[in-house]
């Protein structure tokens, strides 16, 4: 349990609470066979296909069975959510019998190389696919049980694939039933998978908006309206473009309906949550309608954190912009008013002590995450040190104790938190992520250690059995980033001879890859930056 006691005021970034590791999507490329897939003592009750992929959609194809696509890691805290609540309400499981069920844990053999031909972005990941192999819809990670089956079963109904549905909303939406809009709200487009032409910007998810209103289908309306400030937001960060005055007044109208709508705001928790600065900013007009959204706003956390289909992760977020609201009218306060303060933990340790299971990894994610937001690091530091003994995946929350101390300027401390994660983590891919975390903590924190720095990189390398499975999927995108790293240290702190070896166990691992295949392609855009 967490006491009120200390007063360390501290600044972190926090991230969002949605996916693990998300990256950029790569390409699709041909992906070779692999051995069968361990049944997964951590996925619950679900019977899921226990064999490869492959097999898997034979298996689709021949009893003509859509596929369901899970990829996950046991680490993840949204992922342990989803295992928590979607895997295990009766519906979901009633459900799975319609589907040939596969679950893909990111450690697996082949695993990596499967997440980069469907273009799978983070953990998690799930994709609904026809029996004839065919992408019909990704699903996110952080929306509520029922909603999920709802989804699931507008997918059964209709095996249109995301992009064709598309097409057809943008040309000839008055043809599209009323739920064909509810799919399209609720498709994972931070991770989508789609052509590329297909140009998912402000403009379109708006006239998407305006067609679902037009169907009758509000919930899908207010869903594909954040969708569209969202993508608006981005787009002013990137090109200084504004809203309108016209287009403020609409969005702040807009907004209001939904905050004052339970289903709507339900069926938006995910961006409730965590914009909350992000949107009222964006539709800042100085005067005293800014406080008014404010206010709106504040009162629809009620709403989700009374609300018994969100996780006690998602409760625990709807402090957020609570919060954020006071930090940003009070750039100078040290602390949350005591009250606020005394509520969000004890809000806290209720969570901590009901929770138990793989929804704990969440819980604890977003409470430490909460904690640092309102300026309590103390706390923060607390509950992922209490955390440690129970977790099932210790290293996760050892690194963010290292971030916790290299944010206090504790630099010898955070190092070695980053090496006790890397030590204490299981799994290939696993072990290289957190590995590269170690290595970078010390050309970060501690550039002088050249001689550990080369070697921990080097046995990185050295840890896969199958040495081509470093270049695909996940594994490639962190091998990009500690070449990169190595290659500025190097560059600064003159430790090319203690790099010799690792660069020679590349070069080696290239020079022995066949230059048609994806792993072929990746060496060369290695080699191309100048390994």
């Amino acid at each position: 349990m967490l006491n009120n006691a200390s007063r360390i005021p501290a600044l972190l970034l926090l991230s969002a609470l949605v996916s693990c590791g998300q990256e950029a999507a790569v390409p699709q490329a041909e992906v070779v066979a692999e051995a069968a897939i361990p049944a997964q003592e951590h996925a619950s009750d679900i019977h899921w296909y226990d064999g490869t992929v492959d097999a898997a959609f034979a298996l689709a194809e021949a009893e003509d069975k859509p596929l369901f696509f899970y990829w996950g890691a046991i680490w993840c805290p949204p992922c342990e959510q989803i295992k928590a609540t979607v895997f295990k309400h009766p519906g979901f499981l009633t459900m799975m019998d319609l589907f040939v069920p596969v679950y893909l844990d990111g450690d697996t053999e082949r695993a990596q190389s499967w997440g980069e031909h469907f273009a799978v972005a983070g953990y998690p990941t799930m994709i609904v696919f026809s029996p004839t192999g065919d992408e019909i819809t990704r699903i996110p990670g952080w929306i509520d049980s029922t909603q999920y089956i709802n989804v699931l079963q507008i997918a059964l109904d209709d095996l249109t694939s995301t992009p064709d549905l598309l097409h057809k909303a943008l040309t000839e939406p008055a043809s599209l039933k009323a739920n064909a809009w509810t799919r399209l709200a609720f498709y994972s487009w931070e991770q989508s998978n789609l052509p590329d032409d297909v140009k998912m910007d402000a403009a379109t998810f708006g006239k998407l908006a305006e067609s679902a209103r037009e169907a009758g289908n509000t919930i899908a309306w207010s869903r594909l309206m954040f969708h569209a400030l969202y993508a608006a937001g981005v787009a002013m960060e990137t090109d200084d473009s504004a809203f309108t005055q016209a287009q403020r007044q609409q969005a702040r109208q807009d907004l209001d309906t939904i905050l004052h709508d339970r289903d709507m705001t339900l069926a938006n928790s995910d961006y409730l949550l965590l914009y909350f600065s992000d949107f009222t900013d964006m539709l800042a007009t100085g005067d005293a309608s800014d406080e008014a959204l404010a206010d709106n706003w504040i009162a629809a956390m009620e709403v989700l954190r009374s609300a018994p289909q969100l996780s006690g992760a998602e409760h625990l977020a709807s402090w957020y912009p609570s919060v954020e609201r006071f930090f940003n009218s009070n750039p100078d306060a040290e602390r949350l008013p005591a009250d606020l303060e005394q509520t969000i933990i004890d809000s806290i340790n209720a969570e901590d002590s009901e929770t138990r299971g793989d929804a704990r990894q969440n819980v604890i994610n977003t409470a430490y995450q909460l904690l640092f937001e309102a300026k309590r690091p103390d706390l923060s530091r607390q509950i992922l040190l209490d955390e440690i003994g129970k977790s099932h995946a210790p290293y996760y929350f050892m690194s963010s104790l290292g971030g916790l101390a290299e944010e206090a300027g504790n630099n010898a401390e955070a190092v070695d938190w980053h090496r006790q994660a890397y030590e204490g983590s299981k799994g290939e891919a696993t072990r290289f992520q957190w590995g590269y975390q170690y290595v970078a903590s010390m050309i970060q924190l501690a550039p002088e250690q050249a001689e550990l720095i080369a070697s921990t990189a080097l046995g990185l390398l050295e840890e896969f059995q199958d040495r081509e499975n470093i270049l695909t999927g996940r594994n490639f995108g962190r091998l990009q980033s500690l070449v990169a790293d190595l290659q500025e240290w190097q560059a600064t702190s003159g430790a090319a001879s203690a790099l010799a070896p690792f660069y020679a166990n590349l070069e080696s691992l290239c020079s022995n890859t066949s230059v048609t295949g994806e792993t072929g392609e990746h060496c060369e855009s290695l080699l191309q930056a100048g390994l």
